[in-house]
This record gives structure tokens, sequence and C-alpha cells, in this order.
């Protein structure tokens, strides 16, 4: 064997390939470090900020979620599948100038019907922050864009970064304004700036690498696509809109019947849960879609893909969930104080349902790729009518309690049907490609 083989094999063993696993690294290691900073910090929060606080917090996010479903219209999503650039730039600037119509709509809203949404929400002191939203939507939509931007052009350093600067911005805000005695005032706002240093970063590193491609828009170009993509506002936009209601109309249920303490010590059990699986389900999520999209243009096999990714979540987090299972409420009361310990109770009753959408949720976008909107509506409308029925039940009976074990157990159960029915779209394709990791 001469040199240069030896040389060459080596390179395999010592310099890293740019595949799917090193794309999803990359992301981690800027999710994690954001991840640690929350988690180093919210002991500390738990103890300026009570249960709430973190209710109004979750108020507003949910508000804000439900204009941020059409932030873009959803052309961000298709930003992933043109063949080339010069399509893709024009979705982008697409989803952009989108973002600024929505914006101003959601401005005109909450400034004619502030009164009527506080009333809907079941909370006087969301009435200020109603005022804040059309911002938060405007940052939304234009990260959305560039997130998905960025990821067609593997550039998942500058994600990596910008989910930095986002966590260590609201983190400080979070930690001024407590100590401070601001209260909700203090999520929120370290809300609202993490979103803009995030945005800022994001969009100013796209813009000082990318610039050149400016000259490549067009308003015909912009109508084309916009014509070519229609489904994603015609179809997606209201697979998301569903999506959305599902974790709002909790939120409002909760909060109107069962009040802000309740709804506080709810969205911090999952806010809890999420961080750790968020520092591998987003990462993945945002690789899988780009490699996803690349193997069905190629006809490849999109089964083997979803397979693989979905066993090695599941090794990767059984563990956590075994942990969060048994010794929750403990874990909750020590780190976070004996206010919190009822949020480690509802932790252990939904980890199963969170354990099962860590793993079935990153390859979830394969509906989009292979065209299947329409159909994946029914999932939604399905998972909306269970988690709906399951708190109202937990309402009727005075039972928190009971609603969240029926929610946890329903939503497993429509996750299973789902990624059964998505495994069975995408063994259509079997032509073998290579090893995509």
């Amino acid at each position: 064997m001469s040199i240069k083989n030896i040389i060459e094999r080596l390179k395999l063993y010592f310099i890293p390939r740019r595949t799917f696993t090193a794309h999803v690294l990359t992301i981690m290691t800027g999710t994690s470090i954001a991840q640690a900073i929350s988690v180093a910090i919210s002991p500390i929060l738990t103890r300026l900020y009570n249960p709430s606080d973190y209710g109004i917090l979750t108020l507003f996010v949910s508000v804000v979620s439900i204009a941020s479903v059409a932030a873009t219209g959803r052309y961000e999503l298709a930003i992933m599948l043109p063949e080339h650039d010069d399509d893709a730039v024009n979705l982008l600037t697409l989803s952009i100038l989108i973002s600024f119509a929505v914006t101003f709509i959601s401005l005109l809203i909450v400034w004619f019907f502030n009164e009527q949404i506080t009333s809907l929400c079941g909370n006087k002191d969301i009435s200020y922050w109603l005022y804040w939203i059309p911002l938060s939507v405007l940052l939304t939509g234009i990260y959305q864009a560039f997130n998905y931007w960025s990821t067609r052009k593997k550039h998942y350093n500058r994600l990596a970064v910008s989910r930095i600067a986002q966590s260590v911005s609201a983190a400080s805000t979070n930690l001024l304004m407590g100590f401070g005695g601001f209260g909700a005032s203090g999520l929120i706002g370290g809300n609202i700036i993490g979103q803009s240093c995030a945005t800022f970063v994001i969009a100013l590193k796209a813009w000082c690498e990318e610039k050149s491609k400016i000259e490549l828009i067009s308003i015909k170009s912009i109508l084309k696509n916009a014509r070519k993509y229609r489904n994603f506002p015609l179809f997606n936009s209201f697979h998301a809109f569903i999506d959305v209601i599902k974790s709002i109309s909790v939120v409002f249920v909760i909060s109107v019947w069962l009040g802000s303490t309740i709804l506080g010590l709810y969205s911090f059990a999952l806010r809890i849960l999420g961080m750790p699986l968020n520092l591998i389900g987003s990462s993945v999520a945002q690789v899988f879609y780009q490699k996803a999209s690349e193997i069905y243009n190629m006809e490849g096999d999109l089964h083997r893909l979803m397979r693989i990714t979905m066993i090695r979540l599941g090794l990767i987090s059984l563990p956590f969930f075994i942990i969060i299972i048994m010794f929750a409420p403990e874990m909750f009361s020590v780190l976070f104080g004996n206010n919190w310990r009822e949020a480690g109770v509802y932790t252990q009753i939904l980890s199963p349902w969170i354990f099962v959408n860590f793993i079935v949720s990153p390859v979830s976008g394969v509906y989009l790729i292979v065209g299947k909107q329409k159909q994946a509506i029914w999932f939604g409308l399905i998972d909306l009518f269970l988690k709906v029925g399951s708190v109202a039940i937990g309402v009727y009976y005075k039972n928190v309690i009971l609603g969240f074990y029926i929610m946890s157990i329903s939503g497993v159960s429509i996750l299973i049907v789902d990624i059964v029915w998505t495994f069975y779209i995408t063994t259509k394709r079997h032509i073998c490609t290579e090893n995509v990791y």
C-alpha cells in the first residue's frame, strides 16, 4: 500500500467529514451552551419569580404563537426545497415581506381589541404586554426565514451562534429584572430581548456572507415561487394553526378555570422537560429536514433515514426519562424550591408523552417533503380534540392530575398512529443511497 493511500485512510479516521452527524453536533454545540445557561440560572429564577409570573409569560408566548403561524405564510419551510438558490433567495425575500405585513395587521388587532383579548386570556396583567406582540411576531418571522436559509446553505455554525446570543441576552435580562423585582415583566422582557439578539445575529451574518445574492431577487421570481409553493400557506398554515391551537387551548383553559399559578407550574414542567430534549431534538430536526429534502430530490430512501434517526433518539433519551419518572418531584423540590414540587409531579405524568414526542417530532417534517400536508391536518385535529378534552375532564372533575394523565396517554396514542402513517408514506421509495451519516 502506498504512502498516499495510508494518508487517505488516516484522514477518514482523524478528519471529521461534514456528514449528518457532524452537522447535528455543530448545532448541538451552540444549543448545549444556550441550554446550559438556561438550566444553570433556573434555580435562581424560580426564587426570583413565582409560578404566577411564569403563567403570564406562558400567556404572552401563546398569543404570540397564534400570530406567528402566519408570520411568513409558511413559505420559510419551502426555502429548503428548490434545486437552485435563485428560487430559494426569492422565497426568503417573500417570507420576510409577509412578516412585515403580518406584523402591521397584528398591531392593528392588539390596538383595537386589547380589552377583548385580555378578557379571553383570563388575566388582566397581560394587557400591557399585548402591545409588544407585533414586535415579537416580526422577530419570529425574520428569524425563521433566515433559519431555514442558513440550514439550506449548511451554515450550522451561524445557527449555533444565534442560539447562544439569544440565551445569554435573555438570561441576563431575566436575572437583572428579577433582582429588580419586576415580576413577570422580567420574564417577558428577557424573551423579547433574546429574540432580538438572535434575529440580529443570524440576519447580520447572512447579509455579510451572502449579500451578493440580492441581485437574484425580482418581483417576477417572488410571484412565481409564491404560486409554485402555494400549498404551504394554503394547507400547512392550517396545520400549523391547529398545532398552535393545541397548545394554547390548554393554556387558556388552565388560565381561565384553574388560574395562573397552576398554569405556571404546568408551563414550567414542560419548560424543564424541553430544555435538555431541545438540545438534541431541535438540532436533529434542523439537519434532518435538510438531508431528507436532499434525499427526496435524489429519489432516495427516506424510510431508512427516518428509522435510524428515531432509534438513536430513543436510545439517547431513555435514561433521562427513567430518572424523571422516578425522581421528578424530589428533584424539583431540591433544585427549585418547595413551591415547585407540584411541577415535578406534572413532569412525571407528562414525561411518557414528551418521550414519544421527542422521538417522533424531529422526523415529522417528512409529510411536507412528500406533499402530504392535506392528510396530516387530520392528525392535528384529532390531537387538538384529545388535548382540550383531557384538560376539560380535569376541570370538570376538579382534578388537574386526572386531566394530565389523560393528556399523556392520549398524546402517546396519537403519536404512535402518526408515526405509523409517516412510515407508510416513506416506504414507497426504496432506492438505495449512500450512508448519510
